[in-house]
C-alpha cells in the first residue's frame, strides 16, 4: 500500500527549513556565559571589546555604523544599533542578553506558532508591588534623566502622550529588553528610540 508520508514529512521538514532561515536573535554578551542555545537563529554580538570563544555565530558591535563606545550610557542599546545599521536583517528579529532567555530556548515551533498571530513576543510581564513605574523609576534611578527623555519623546512624538501617561502610572512593565518582532517594526523602533536617545545625549549634562 503506497504512502503519501514521506513526502509529506519532506514538505513539513522544507517549511520549517525555510522559517528557521528566516529570524536571527541575538545575544547580548560582555563576558562567557553558559550556551543554553545550540540553534543557528542564535547569534551572539559582543560589547565592551569581549571575544566570544564558544559554538555560536558571533558579532561584534564596534566595526561598521556602530555606538559601541556608548555602551556605558546605553548598555545592550548598542547592539540593537549595531545591528540596526549593519546586519542583513531577515524576516524576524529578536533580541535576548547573556543571562535572559526566553522559555522556550531552541523549539523554533513556539517562536513560528506564536508568529503567525502576533506581532511581537515578549517575556511575561512583571508588577512593581505597590508603586508604579514613575515611583520605581525615582526609587532605583535619577528621576531627571527619565524627565528629560520624557520631555524629548513627547516634543517629537506628541500622540504619544496618552501611552506615556499609562505606561508610567501602571504598575505592570516588561523588562529586560526582550523581544521577537517583524524588521520592519524593529527598523521603525529603531529609528524611534535612537531619535530620542541622541537628542537626550545632546541635552544632557553630564
Amino acid at each position: 500500500m503506497k504512502t503519501n508520508f514521506p513526502i509529506f514529512f519532506v514538505f513539513i521538514f522544507i517549511i520549517k527549513l525555510k522559517f528557521m532561515d528566516n529570524i536571527d536573535i541575538f545575544i547580548t554578551a560582555f563576558k562567557p556565559f553558559e550556551e543554553f542555545v545550540k540553534n543557528d537563529i542564535y547569534k551572539v554580538v559582543c560589547v565592551k571589546d569581549y571575544t566570544y570563544e564558544g559554538k555560536l555565530k558571533s558579532y561584534s558591535d564596534n566595526v561598521g555604523d556602530n555606538i559601541s563606545t556608548m555602551n556605558d550610557f546605553f548598555n545592550e542599546l548598542t547592539v540593537f544599533y549595531w545591528v540596526w545599521k549593519n546586519y542583513e536583517m531577515k524576516d524576524y528579529v529578536g533580541m535576548c542578553s547573556y543571562r535572559r532567555y526566553f522559555d522556550f530556548f531552541d523549539d523554533i515551533d513556539f517562536i513560528k506558532y506564536y508568529l503567525k498571530d502576533y506581532d511581537i513576543i515578549l517575556p511575561l510581564g512583571t508588577t512593581t508591588n505597590n508603586i508604579n513605574n514613575l515611583e520605581q523609576y525615582d526609587t532605583c534611578h535619577n528621576i531627571n534623566d527619565l524627565m528629560l527623555a520624557l520631555t524629548i519623546l513627547l516634543e517629537k512624538y506628541p500622540s504619544y502622550k496618552d501611552d506615556v501617561d499609562f505606561v508610567l502610572h501602571t504598575n505592570e512593565l516588561y523588562a529586560n529588553n526582550m523581544f521577537i518582532m517583524k524588521k520592519e517594526d524593529y527598523i521603525k523602533y529603531c529609528e524611534f528610540l535612537f531619535d530620542i536617545l541622541f537628542e537626550y545625549l545632546k541635552q544632557k549634562r553630564f
